[in-house]
């Protein structure tokens, strides 16, 4: 049986973003930006697709996000949550996505099924990337949340109860729930 607990402890977390490169982003320094892409790209990927289970609707997110960060970094009040505001923007325009798609025809639903297959090519490990594309499948939505904002950007159970506004024993028990899920459904693989 596969150790999904291991798989997780083992999963590169994301690099902290200073304050500091959002406040020279804020200056104009674009390379500023392309640093906060590289360190919360793989995180912020997961993250999205966990909500929208779509690999072009999480990429048209990230761009609308990454466009986002780049214009209101002048709003941007320090306070060593980076990628807690990072991520607040991401889910922001996850949500106006959903609100704009809830009015498209039913012929859209049926073209992400056909092409309902997640794409973490960002994630080298084989092991990772099945794990990924397990919890996409079996977890519901908050505990893919959850597991992916702890095993992919790094986040401790404190931050995710901060974040989605939840009781830190409810955090930890989804969390482990969700684990327990993936050891199972991994487990029957072999």
């Amino acid at each position: 049986m596969i150790n999904v607990s291991m798989l997780i402890a083992d999963f590169p977390g994301q690099e902290e973003i200073a304050d500091e490169l959002i406040f020279s982003l804020a200056k104009g320094n674009r390379e500023a930006l392309k640093i906060i892409y590289e360190k919360s790209i793989n995180a912020l990927y997961a993250y999205v697709l966990s909500l929208t289970k779509n690999k072009y609707d999480t990429e048209d997110v990230l761009q609308e996000t990454y466009v986002s960060i780049a214009e209101n970094a002048a709003s941007y009040h320090g306070g060593n949550k980076a990628m807690a505001w990072i991520f607040r923007i991401a889910r922001n325009f996850t949500l106006m996505h959903f609100r704009k798609e809830k009015n498209k025809d039913s012929i859209h639903e049926v073209e992400e099924a056909v092409d309902a297959k997640y794409s973490f090519s960002f994630v080298e490990n084989a092991d990772h990337r099945m794990l990924l594309e397990s919890a996409m499948e079996i977890l519901e939505e908050e505990e893919r949340q959850i597991l992916f904002l702890h095993a992919v950007a790094g986040w401790k159970n404190r931050e995710i109860a901060e974040y989605l506004g939840k009781n830190l024993n409810t955090v930890l028990s989804k969390y482990q729930r969700s684990i327990k899920k993936l050891q199972e459904h991994l487990g029957k693989d072999e």
